[in-house]
Formats: C-alpha cells, sequence, structure tokens
C-alpha cells in the first residue's frame, strides 16, 4: 500500500541506503511495518536509531501526505514500479519513493 510506502520513505535515521539494505531483505515496506523488532537484527548496517525509526508504527504523517498528494493531484512512483527512472535505480542510494505532478500538454 502507498501508506506504507510513504510511511517508510519518511523514517528518520534511515538512509536511502539502508532503505535499499530493507527493500533486498523484505521487499515491501508493508512487510516491514508489519516485522517485528527481531527481525531487523539481521540486516546489515542497521543502527539501533534506524530499528527504532523503523519500530514507530504511526501512520498519521503518512495519511496525511498521501491525502495532500490526491488533493494536489500529486502522483507517487515506489522503487518497486516499472516506470521508476533506471538511471536513478542505478545509483548508489536512490530514493524509495518519488513525487511528481504531471504537467499539461498544449493542444495544437
Amino acid at each position: 500500500m502507498l501508506v506504507h510506502w510513504i510511511w517508510f520513505a519518511h523514517r528518520p535515521s534511515v538512509s536511502d541506503r539502508m532503505k535499499q539494505e530493507l527493500l533486498a531483505h523484505f521487499r515491501e515496506p508493508e512487510d516491514m511495518y508489519f516485522a517485528d523488532s527481531d527481525a531487523f537484527d539481521h540486516i546489515p548496517g542497521m543502527t539501533g536509531e534506524a530499528k527504532a525509526s523503523l519500530q514507530d508504527k504511526d501512520l498519521t504523517r503518512a495519511e496525511e501526505i498521501l491525502e495532500f498528494c490526491r488533493r494536489k493531484k500529486i502522483h507517487l512512483l515506489t522503487f518497486r514500479d516499472a516506470a521508476y527512472p533506471a538511471r536513478l535505480k542505478n545509483i548508489a542510494d536512490p530514493p524509495a519513493l518519488l513525487y511528481y505532478k504531471e504537467i499539461g500538454r498544449a493542444h495544437v
């Protein structure tokens, strides 16, 4: 669910590089959201601060962001989406989530 992607993308103390490690291990942010504390113990480079951040299961801010995006017609593109830019995916620490707005096309 997009709300879990937003929650994941906005975890303080979890770098973009660490988010890639987590996505390799869990596959989807929803899996991380429902994981217990022990599930993060074997992730390379996991810090205590990052683990604590991932244990914060409050979705309030993520739901607010999702609603704002809906109202403003802002689209979200997750790292797993086929349309995620390949060149961006190949950098060392790509963002887990992209926000974009479509620009209207001129009529000729």
